[in-house]
């Protein structure tokens, strides 16, 4: 735990991360979670939030802007096509008891950034922060690793959870099985590799 973390009461400010690999089920398991402690707190008024990485996305205009903006079209998802900066400050800040930001979603049909969506207010006594890279050991992600309370990570094999890509590519956002599977290989896989080294530094294994 890191140093002057809440354990409970009023005015604290637990924060606990869960990564995994993309497909893995950590924006199923983090609202889950959200919604059974807003549901045993003790008034109306919650005291748990989320807060995902995929609002930090590099917006399509800033892919564009890249030294390689096909490639980076291609690798979104890359820990590099992600305002990792933005989002490391911005965790950090709100890790303080009674600290309050807005923070950007992402929206799928769109396929952008949607600025301030969510908001982590004074009374939020527990942020559940997730994503794919939150225990990548690679400035400036690393620089979270302090900051949490709590390190999970979803204990999913790859090729499940990319199988759970390819349903969603497909079933959810329409898109060419063909197309979409040179994706997962080319793209999805890579990333899940990636994520999955990262588990060894995890508090807590989950399984999926």
């Amino acid at each position: 735990m890191r140093k002057g973390a809440a354990t409970g009461g009023e005015g604290v400010r637990y924060v606990l991360a869960i990564a995994g690999c993309p497909g893995s089920g950590k924006s199923t398991l983090a609202k889950r979670l959200c919604s059974k402690i807003n549901c045993r707190a003790e008034d109306q008024q919650a005291i748990a939030t989320v807060v995902p990485m995929d609002g930090f996305h590099y917006t399509r205009a800033e892919l564009d802007q890249m030294h390689r903006p096909e490639l980076a079209h291609k690798r979104r998802g890359s820990h590099w096509t992600f305002d990792s900066e933005a989002f490391v400050e911005s965790v950090i800040d709100i890790t303080e008891p009674g600290s309050e930001a807005s923070f950007p979603s992402f929206d799928h049909a769109i396929g952008d950034p949607v600025p301030e969506a969510i908001r982590v207010e004074s009374h939020h006594q527990i942020v559940i922060v997730e994503g794919l890279y939150l225990l990548l050991d690679v400035p400036p992600w690393n620089d979270l690793y302090a900051h949490f309370d709590k390190r999970c990570f979803i204990k999913c094999p790859i090729g499940l959870a990319l199988q759970r890509v390819m349903h969603r590519k497909v079933k959810t956002l329409g898109e060419n099985p063909v197309q979409a599977k040179a994706q997962v290989d080319f793209n999805d896989k890579k990333n899940a590799i990636t994520v999955w080294k990262t588990r060894k530094r995890a508090d807590l294994m989950i399984p999926t």
